[in-house]
């Protein structure tokens, strides 16, 4: 099939899933969807406003930087989007720049689906530029939940895909991409518009202002480098990344990752992997299916090369020939779950927990040997574990009180869990919680540690795999041990599963103490 008709096909099934709606706003939202309209509602009513050589007709929408407002130019007579920003000369130095950034972001390119500018100005100190008029509203108004057809979802995002090239061929990077940002002319072709955060490539442009740690963007449409808020890490990549989301909320309705908050969000972008499409929309093709996962990959350099990439491989799709993009394979996956992390900064205080905790069963295991190697009385090797036990526990609780994020309250619940469980298949074992003396229950206890660790290993942190195999491996020998032999190990076990967690923790503190900020949107 010729590209001319692949085009009128594209155009004929992107016809027969949108309907029109009312236009929305096209600023950038730094909330949750469901918060949009109260926030929208919150800020201060737009002035009027007055612009010499144009009639505003009505207020098209409006967000935290601008109002737009559906005018004519009554020179040319021609009906035209007039942004105004809404601070007018009171709109702050950032604010400012990034009006500016915007306009000259928009007028460096010409691309029939990027909304064209038509000028700019600045009248009672309160700058403006006039933009093409699309009164076919977003793509956003119009989706609401219902997912397109296969055919239809890919020739949207191919033409996208092809003006994002565009951009980045000028080095201009969008940052925001998302379907409210992508508005509809009358003939169904999409317009990606909102340069408000465009970043250029060489700072030649003026790009949008950014502060160290700060995250701008939308949090469900981010990359996991701009959610991490590593400024200089997003390049054009991150724009590859937004336009699979997009494709994938045209496959199924929604996007891969919601939270409850913007943090949440920002957290579940970083290191959480998306459900296939296909789980939630069974009818969805394959390779689509593929296309889609390979521009949400957590890596830059694992997703496509360039969006003209994407663009390519979108049309192969839809002209019926072989893709580029490959499945994920059996060791490729093996490598992703036991690499995920999903440690943050609110771990960083776990550090020198994990290796008191590590320590104090060491020291405990290694001195109730070196007691029973003393001859020493029963009594005192009964003190040494209980004393350990006790002081392990008040670690524990201590740490509790200290715990502020789900994700710790997982993590402290499984490590505390372990230990409940340990004496409740003491019990079943043994017919009692604390085994008689001189029995070798080190095997049922490692066993116990490798399940918690095991668990650990599918919520938090993918190395917790290798030492559950370790434990459990230890767990097995243990049971040819002598009791001394059991009880050092299991303590050097423990010991040395402290120290490597806070190291491994203390390294990560200093790389996000370098990196990245709070998680806020700008």
């Amino acid at each position: 099939m010729s590209e001319r008709g692949i085009a009128a096909s594209d155009n004929m099934a992107m016809s027969d899933e949108m309907q029109r709606e009312p236009p929305v706003s096209t600023d950038t939202v730094a909330k949750r969807p469901d918060e949009v309209e109260r926030l929208l509602e919150a800020l201060p009513a737009a002035p009027a406003v007055a612009v010499p050589g144009y009639e505003v007709l009505g207020e098209l929408g409006r967000g935290g930087m601008g109002v737009v407002y559906k005018a004519r130019d009554t020179m040319l007579d021609r009906l035209v989007a007039l942004k105004v920003t809404l601070a007018g000369p009171h709109a702050s130095p950032d604010a400012r720049s990034r009006f500016d950034a915007e306009a000259r972001a928009v007028a460096r390119l010409r691309h029939p689906h990027i909304v064209q500018i038509f000028g700019e100005g600045e009248h009672d100190g309160r700058p403006y530029f006039v933009l093409e008029y699309l009164p076919a509203g977003s793509l956003a108004a119009r989706l609401k939940g219902a997912p397109l057809r296969d055919r239809a979802a890919a020739a949207l995002v191919a033409k996208l895909a092809e003006a994002v090239q565009h951009a980045h061929d000028h080095g201009i990077i969008h940052r925001d991409l998302k379907p409210a940002n992508v508005l509809m002319s009358d003939d169904g072709e999409p317009k990606i518009a909102d340069f408000g955060l465009a970043k250029w490539a060489d700072d030649s442009g003026g790009s949008a202002p950014t502060q160290t740690g700060a995250i701008l963007g939308t949090p469900s449409y981010m990359a996991p480098e701009q959610a991490r808020g590593v400024g200089r890490g997003v390049g054009p990549a991150a724009d590859v990344y937004a336009l699979g989301v997009i494709l994938y909320e045209l496959l199924t309705g929604r996007v891969p990752f919601q939270g409850t908050t913007v943090a949440e969000t920002c957290e579940m972008v970083a290191t959480h992997t998306p459900v296939p499409p296909r789980r939630l929309q069974p009818k969805v093709g394959r390779d689509l299916e593929v296309i889609c996962l390979k521009c949400l990959e957590k890596l830059p350099t694992d997703r496509y090369a360039s969006a003209a990439d994407l663009a390519a491989d979108l049309r192969r799709y839809l002209g019926g020939e072989p893709i580029v993009a490959r499945p994920l394979g059996a060791l490729g996956r093996l490598v992703r779950v036991v690499g995920h992390n999903r440690f943050d900064a609110s771990f960083r205080p776990w550090a020198w927990f994990a290796v008191a905790l590590g320590a104090v069963v060491m020291v405990g295991c290694l001195a109730e040997v070196a007691a029973r190697r003393a001859d020493a009385p029963q009594v005192v090797q009964l003190v040494i574990a209980r004393v350990t036990t006790l002081t392990t526990a008040g670690i524990l609780l201590a740490r509790c009180f200290g715990v502020r994020s789900a994700l710790e309250r997982q993590f402290i619940a499984v490590i505390c869990g372990s230990f409940v469980g340990k004496y409740l298949v003491y019990t079943a074992v043994y017919g009692t919680p604390v085994p008689e003396y001189g029995t070798n229950a080190m095997p049922v206890a490692m066993t116990t540690y490798a399940m918690a660790l095991f668990f650990l290993g599918t919520t938090h942190n993918g190395l917790f795999f290798a030492l559950a195999v370790v434990y459990a491996a230890l767990g097995l020998a243990m049971r040819s041990m002598t009791l001394d032999g059991a009880v050092a190990v299991h303590g050097l076990a423990w010991g040395a599963t402290g120290a490597a967690i806070g190291a491994y923790l203390w390294l990560l503190r200093l790389e996000s103490s370098s990196d990245s900020g709070r998680c806020r949107v700008n």
